[in-house]
């Protein structure tokens, strides 16, 4: 669930004063390197079979114990919000005391998993937890399409009743989907079925290669005249919603700036714990800082792989900086250009490819507009 997300909601007022607070302690954060969030995988282990998955299956590294001691040195660091995930993380059958844990620890809690193994005492065990949401992997508006990217029938049913569950528990849900192939033609209708789920969505426009550095699932990636014709398909509808953010902000500007190449923040003020107690900046990430079964979160935190990595990420994306689409560059991940690309400094060349439909999506706007 990791990449550049599009969002199909409206923000409310207060969401927006708390989505700028938030904005300005991750910015001041990410300056003293102070580790606000945590995503830990607490299992690799899944129940579905998705096409496009990039987990490597293994078994489980961290005993219910260290995961608690974890989160007492997340906590000393300064750590505001824990997110749980997986594989799937309803196969461990301590997740919830884990989530517990967290909330204990006066951390705000954020769980991602698929939704199929939730029973009804599960939506009401979350929902005493005030999670601050939920994210549900969601890949089809109908059975026939989420169960063959899932490969488990039956699966789309089971996903949608616990969200309909948690819903009407009062839990903030997000529906979360990857573009791809299989599902590129329903992604606008399976946008409003999260809408008439009351749910936030996000789609990642590109299906990211496995965490041990395996391309082979990038068959199920949509490029090339695919990808621009379903852009495309969003002007025509003048229909900007599905957009991230930062792609909304390209299109409200007459003439986008230019602005500085910039890398991921990734490790400055976050960091991501494999189910085998492996550290990365990010998820797949590699190399790794260290282990957790044999250091503490703070040693890694602050050791010498962690600030080789800022070391790295704050030098000048000189390529990149003298782009004529930088303006428009709104997807580009490290990870992907360094295991595609070669380096983690350089061009993306999905990034690029996305960059440029972007621009072409907001020329025509601005033609529309002047029309």
């Amino acid at each position: 669930m990791s990449g550049e997300t599009h969002h199909v909601h409206s923000a409310t007022e207060n969401s927006g004063r708390e989505a700028s607070l938030l904005g300005r302690l991750r910015a001041l954060s990410y300056d003293r390197n102070v580790l606000m969030r945590l995503q830990l995988e607490v299992t690799k282990r899944c129940n579905l079979r998705c096409q496009h998955c990039y987990v490597t299956e293994q078994p489980d590294g961290l005993t219910s114990d260290r995961i608690m001691a974890l989160f007492d040195e997340a906590a000393e660091e300064g750590c505001l919000t824990v997110t749980l995930t997986g594989g799937e993380i309803a196969l461990r059958s301590d997740w919830l005391e884990l989530a517990r844990g967290v909330r204990e620890r006066r951390m705000m809690l954020n769980v991602f998993t698929n939704g199929t193994l939730l029973s009804e005492g599960d939506c009401l065990d979350l929902a005493a937890l005030k999670p601050m949401f939920m994210g549900l992997s969601l890949y089809g508006p109908r059975a026939e399409i989420h169960d063959r990217v899932t490969g488990v029938r039956g699966s789309f049913e089971r996903t949608v009743s616990a969200i309909r569950r948690l819903r009407a528990l009062g839990v903030t849900c997000e529906i979360k989907n990857v573009l791809m192939h299989e599902n590129m033609a329903c992604i606008e209708e399976t946008g409003g079925l999260a809408r008439g789920l009351e749910c936030s969505y996000q789609f990642d426009p590109t299906v990211a290669p496995r965490a041990d550095g395996d391309c082979s699932v990038l068959a199920h990636r949509v490029g090339g005249e695919a990808l621009r014709e379903f852009y495309m398909s969003m002007v025509s509808r003048k229909d900007m919603d599905m957009l991230s953010r930062k792609a909304c902000d390209v299109m409200a500007q007459s003439d986008p700036a230019k602005g500085t190449a910039t890398n991921c923040s990734a490790g400055f003020s976050s960091i991501h714990v494999e189910a085998d107690g492996n550290v990365y900046p990010c998820m797949g990430f590699l190399p790794s800082w260290g282990n957790v079964n044999e250091k503490s979160l703070g040693e890694l935190w602050h050791g010498p792989m962690a600030r080789q990595h800022r070391a790295t990420m704050q030098r000048p994306l000189l390529e990149c900086s003298d782009c004529d689409l930088l303006a428009y560059c709104t997807a580009r991940c490290p990870r992907v250009a360094l295991v595609e690309d070669g380096d983690v400094s350089g061009p993306s060349r999905r990034a690029c490819e996305v960059a440029g439909l972007v621009k072409e999506m907001h020329d025509r706007l601005m033609v529309y507009s002047e029309s």
